[in-house]
């Protein structure tokens, strides 16, 4: 009987002594549970903090894109607009949410294929100009890589430069008269928009052919209408050539008729002053000059100096 008291005494205590040591471990863990717990909310409240300073630095760098008036707008791989500021907003005459995710040649500037400038992505940045409707935009693009060097994003910086390249037009224009003229009262002048046809000049260039500046038609056809059928084809080569870059200067001597039905000789000179985004010249300043007395005395003098003096 004692012997089994004994026994179950040392099982109690042993059951105890067990019980004691879940006890601890129970109380460790909790402990380390606990120290988990508090971690992770450190954690978690570290995790809100740094969303939010993204969440502000993405705003800040939005209201900075904002501000600038110039429109902007990133795109992946696919052309897919990724972000855009208010500018391009207010451009392409669409909200932001019809905007993100659609591809921009589908939105601003509408083209197809997508524009050179980004098509070519080798290039770290190339500009290119753009014409939409009456207005011309220098589009800047800049290519955004990872750490390994492999192609992420383009951002593409659109300007406005329709009135630069309208006060630089004119001035070329100014220019190009007064190299050509000097001054000369001799000297006729005109300017001719290959466009749209339209055609000016001054009254000098009207008078050399008997007319009064009122009475020319403001139309190339005023200019073409009056050269000698046998020097029109070798004028019009002439022309071609200079359009074609052939020449630095295009420079022709013809036959024009006058009011009164006499054909007067004339120097004419021109010089591209404005050329389209894919060279093609859009517009021309030249001169004429009446050169009927030189002719006339270099026919007499080969007509003196000709075997048969005829």
């Amino acid at each position: 009987m004692k012997s089994e008291i004994q026994k179950l005494k040392a099982e109690l205590e042993s059951a105890h002594a067990a019980l004691r040591a879940s006890e601890i471990r129970y109380s460790e863990k909790d402990k380390e549970l606990k120290e988990n717990r508090t971690a992770l909310l450190f954690m978690l409240e570290d995790l809100e903090r740094a969303r939010k300073n993204i969440e502000t630095a993405h705003h800040e760098w939005m209201d900075a894109l904002d501000v600038i008036s110039d429109p902007i707008f990133l795109h992946d791989k696919n052309y897919r607009i990724l972000r855009c500021n208010l500018a391009y907003q207010v451009l392409a005459g669409l909200p932001l949410v019809k905007i993100i995710g659609t591809a921009y040649q589908e939105v601003f500037p509408i083209s197809n294929p997508p524009c050179t400038c980004c098509r070519l992505n080798e290039r770290e940045a190339s500009t290119s100009n753009i014409v939409v409707g009456d207005s011309i935009y220098r589009s800047r693009a800049f290519i955004i890589r990872n750490s390994e060097g492999e192609y992420v994003n383009s951002l593409h910086v659109l300007e406005d430069i329709t009135k630069n390249k309208s006060d630089e037009d004119s001035r070329r224009c100014q220019e190009a008269h007064e190299i050509l003229t000097l001054s000369s009262p001799e000297i006729g002048t005109w300017e001719w928009d290959v466009g749209t046809g339209e055609f000016r000049c001054n009254q000098r260039w009207a008078e050399i052919r008997g007319f009064d500046l009122l009475d020319i038609e403001p139309d190339v056809s005023s200019w073409e209408k009056g050269i000698h059928p046998d020097d029109y084809n070798e004028l019009q080569a002439k022309l071609a050539d200079y359009f074609r870059r052939y020449s630095p200067l295009f420079q022709a001597e013809f036959r024009v008729q006058s009011k009164l039905g006499k054909w007067v000789w004339v120097l004419c000179r021109g010089v591209i002053v404005q050329r389209g985004i894919h060279g093609e010249p859009l517009r021309i300043v030249g001169t004429e000059m009446d050169i009927t007395n030189r002719k006339q005395v270099e026919a007499k003098f080969l007509r003196q100096n000709s075997p048969s003096g005829t």
